[in-house]
């Protein structure tokens, strides 16, 4: 019984504050038929990616397959805003022309973390040179841990991947 509990607090944590990695990337599942995907217009080299960030994205995504385009994939994560940067790049590697971002307020979470504050200690030294001894002080670096809750916005992301059919 510890057992689990202890797993379900590592997972938990895990997936609460892991999160700070290429989500887009690691949730990406693909979706094509590899016969359909001979058969679209995948982005061409050096071209870019056009993203829209949408709030009702199956209607939007019903409006694009209605106009011949292919879903290639799709990703989907909770955890902090992630940069729609990293949906481009994925598109990029994926060969999408298209991406439909959304990104919808799902929970606040507080974890307690520590800051710590730059200190420093002066500790006397004395060393042996020749017959006499040569005092000095060392400054030494003792950081000071002070304890704090952060708060993290967590939010449902998804990413839709079009290319359009030929």
């Amino acid at each position: 019984m510890a057992m689990l509990k202890l797993l379900s607090i590592i997972t938990g944590l895990s997936l609460l504050f892991g999160c700070g990695t290429q989500q887009y990337a690691e949730s990406y599942k693909p979706s094509v038929d590899p016969v359909i995907s001979k058969n679209v217009i995948s982005l061409g080299r050096g071209e870019r990616p056009t993203l829209y960030l949408v709030n009702d994205i199956e209607n939007i995504v019903a409006l694009y397959l209605d106009r011949d385009y292919v879903v290639v994939g799709e990703s989907a994560f909770h955890g902090p805003l992630e940069d729609l940067d990293k949906a481009l790049k994925q598109a990029k590697t994926i060969g999408a022309t298209h991406v439909l971002a959304s990104s919808n307020y799902g929970y606040d979470v507080k974890k307690k973390t520590n800051v710590f504050v730059e200190s420093y200690d002066y500790v006397p030294r004395s060393r042996l040179v020749g017959n006499y001894y040569v005092n000095s002080i060392e400054r030494i670096p003792s950081p000071i841990m002070i304890p704090t809750v952060k708060e993290i916005t967590i939010f449902e992301q998804r990413a839709v991947f079009l290319v359009k059919k030929k």
